[in-house]
This record gives C-alpha cells, sequence and structure tokens, in this order.
C-alpha cells in the first residue's frame, strides 16, 4: 500500500477524537448500506475498539483501498 504513515497518523487522530469516534461508530451500528469510505472508516474504527489488547497493529487495507477507489 506504499507509504501510509500520514494516513495512519490522521486516522489515529480522528479514532481519538471521542465526538467523531461515536458518531462513527453509531453509523456502523445503523443498516447496511452499499460499501462506502464511511462504512470503511466505521469498520476499521470496530476494529480498533474491539481489539483485545490495546497495543499491536491492525492494518487499514479495507479503508486505504477504498480511498484509492474514490480518489
Amino acid at each position: 500500500f506504499g507509504n501510509t504513515c500520514y494516513c495512519n497518523s490522521v486516522l489515529q487522530a480522528l479514532y481519538f477524537c471521542r465526538p467523531f469516534r461515536e458518531k462513527i461508530l453509531a453509523y456502523r451500528s445503523q443498516p447496511r448500506r452499499k460499501e462506502n469510505l464511511l462504512t470503511c472508516l466505521a469498520d476499521l474504527f470496530h476494529s480498533i475498539a474491539n481489539q483485545k489488547r490495546k497495543v499491536g497493529v491492525i492494518p487499514p487495507k479495507k479503508f486505504i483501498t477504498r480511498l484509492r477507489k474514490e480518489n
């Protein structure tokens, strides 16, 4: 996926903005729509929130792939 460190930094900053994270996770609980960038972000945030260990790596492959499709 190339150099995604800048994207990862932005994703981490957004995740730790509690109001934004809560809205994204609430969006995920709505009835499923066609996959889009927001659904990919919601799935990524869900993976981060529900990881058993609070250290490690969660690759944002699905989000990055979708971002590239929409760009």
